[in-house]
């Protein structure tokens, strides 16, 4: 099975495809089975979780073995690996040779340490394994659901409505509102700590 590669500038070793980050079962147990007839579901879901994966910059679920491969790395001898979640770093290569002096953060830092100083290098590969466990997913999981749920009970392109003596006015951002892929500020403000640095 070859690797998958991302839209966050690495590649996922022997994946041919991201599984959901929840399912439609998993929504329809969240929410109460309300929705279980709503053949919006899967795809709201689908436009939801793509756009919570890019915001934050990686991909989040479920822990797999990765692949960075870096042209050029800063002068700090730093190399930012696009994940908020690393649980370990298998191996650093600079222009095909192993290096064994580094040291990684979980938060996606990689140090590359004295040996490597001074060195011409180009050409940095690093693998890693990354992702949020399913113990871990449940904030996740939530935030998707709301966003799903405010996109089906929300009235599309509706700005007002009226029944006997009671009239609505909708917000005239009802399109932001009312859609699964939008990221709101009470979402960023979520999303927050799953967002990879500089994104």
């Amino acid at each position: 099975m070859s690797d998958l590669l991302t839209n966050w500038g690495y590649s996922i070793e022997n994946t041919a495809s991201l599984p959901d980050l929840m399912t439609v079962a998993e929504f329809n147990t969240l929410t109460g089975n309300k929705f279980v007839n709503d053949t919006r579901v899967s795809s709201l879901l689908a436009s939801a979780q793509t756009s919570i994966r890019n915001f934050c910059g990686w991909h989040l679920f479920p822990e797999l073995p990765c692949k960075l491969e870096a042209d050029s790395v800063n002068v700090s001898r730093c190399v930012q690996v696009p994940s908020r979640f690393v649980t370990a770093v298998s191996s650093v290569s600079i222009n095909g040779e192993s290096v064994l002096d580094y040291h990684s953060k979980t938060n996606g830092l990689v140090f590359l340490d004295g040996s490597v100083l001074g060195r011409s290098w180009n050409d940095v590969v690093v693998k890693f394994n990354s992702g949020l466990g399913a113990s871990q997913m449940g904030a996740i999981k939530e935030i998707l659901a709301g966003r799903i749920a405010n996109a089906l009970t929300n009235s599309y392109g509706v700005q007002s409505e009226s029944a006997g003596g009671v009239s609505i006015t909708y917000s005239l951002n009802w399109a932001s509102n009312a859609s699964a892929s939008s990221i709101t500020d009470p979402l960023i403000a979520a999303l927050a700590p799953y967002r990879v640095q500089e994104v």
